[in-house]
């Protein structure tokens, strides 16, 4: 499959947000979300990697539970799981695995909830199929299996 990241210099440099906090000993500061997904209003998906076993920051839960909150049905906040070796030069999304999202669940109320190592693309699937079904999404957003 062909890559769509068009400049992999630029894209392997990282941000550093040093001086663009409130102060040195701060905890509140700005963050990055590795990966988003907007479909016609109705799903919004947050999605942060890490590598196998490590957990999100504090910062990084708080604020993909508010955003979810905030934006309600059809919202997700997944945690993805890579095994990336250090001498390999990219972090497949297609290889990773969803292993836990933040969501509202059929009673109404937001929690995170663990599916143990779904693909991306089976996570991509099951939202927007959900969505179709029942927030009418178009099918020309929803993914094929």
């Amino acid at each position: 499959m062909k890559s769509r990241i068009r400049n992999r210099a630029e894209q392997a440099k990282p941000i550093d947000f040093a001086g663009l906090y409130r102060d040195d000993n701060s905890p509140v500061g700005l963050t990055d979300g590795d990966a988003m997904l907007e479909l016609d209003d109705k799903v919004f998906a947050m999605f942060e990697f890490k590598k196998a076993g490590a957990g999100l920051t504090v910062g990084q839960r708080l604020l993909g539970e508010r955003i979810v909150r905030r934006w309600g049905e059809g919202a997700y906040f997944a945690k993805v799981e890579h095994t990336t070796k250090k001498d390999e030069s990219y972090i497949s999304g297609y290889e990773a695995k969803v292993t836990e999202v933040y969501t509202q669940v059929d009673s109404g109320e937001f929690k995170w909830v663990k599916i143990g190592g779904l693909s991306m693309r089976a996570f991509l699937v099951y939202i927007t199929e959900k969505a179709e079904k029942e927030q009418n999404l178009p099918k020309k957003y929803v993914f094929q299996s």
